[in-house]
């Protein structure tokens, strides 16, 4: 059997390794890489982007955080992979009025595009660039459940969602074969 060392960074997981609810780009580099005391770590796992768009950052602010923090984990990490994962679903969270969802749902879309033309300017960083809707996680979970089955106070994701969605990582770090590629 393989096991590889994992460490989550997330502004969206509580529950992380790392995590802290609330936190943006900029806060996980200054406040949160810092505290990892963690070594040999085969593969970084960041989920953000939902704080930076509530706190309506820029795009070449999204940018630049999200650059510094990639250049902060290779220094401290050098040999660890990096992966980010897909951008938070905000046109779907039940909590937002549709004109919230709109507009930081599209600023977040925004992010996602930001970020995927920025990781190929780094070795052995990766993201999971794929659009979230509820159809999609419907289908993952083989149900018809409504949407705030799917979070667990309109903006934050329930048990489930927590499950769908590192399940749906998980698939795709392993067929992009992420852990098996050389350094």
């Amino acid at each position: 059997t393989l096991s590889y060392n994992l460490t989550l960074i997330s502004s969206l997981f509580a529950d992380g390794i790392h995590g802290r609810s609330g936190f943006t780009a900029k806060r996980i580099l200054n406040e949160t890489v810092p505290e990892i005391s963690m070594e040999n770590i085969d593969l970084i796992a960041i989920a953000l982007g939902g704080n930076d768009a509530f706190e309506l950052n820029t795009l070449w602010g999204w940018q630049s955080d999200t650059r510094r923090l990639i250049q902060a984990l290779k220094v401290k990490f050098p040999n660890s992979k990096i992966a980010f994962m897909h951008m938070p679903p905000v046109k779907e969270f039940t909590g937002f009025t549709k004109t919230m969802k709109w507009a930081i749902g599209n600023l977040v879309d925004f992010f996602g595009d930001v970020l995927a033309q920025e990781i190929p300017k780094h070795a052995d960083v990766y993201f999971h660039h794929q659009i979230v809707t509820l159809k999609s996680w419907r289908e993952q979970s083989n149900s018809n459940l409504s949407p705030d089955a799917f979070f667990s106070d309109g903006v934050h994701p329930s048990q489930l969602n927590y499950q769908l969605w590192g399940k749906s990582f998980g698939q795709w770090v392993i067929d992009q074969e992420i852990l098996k590629k050389q350094r």
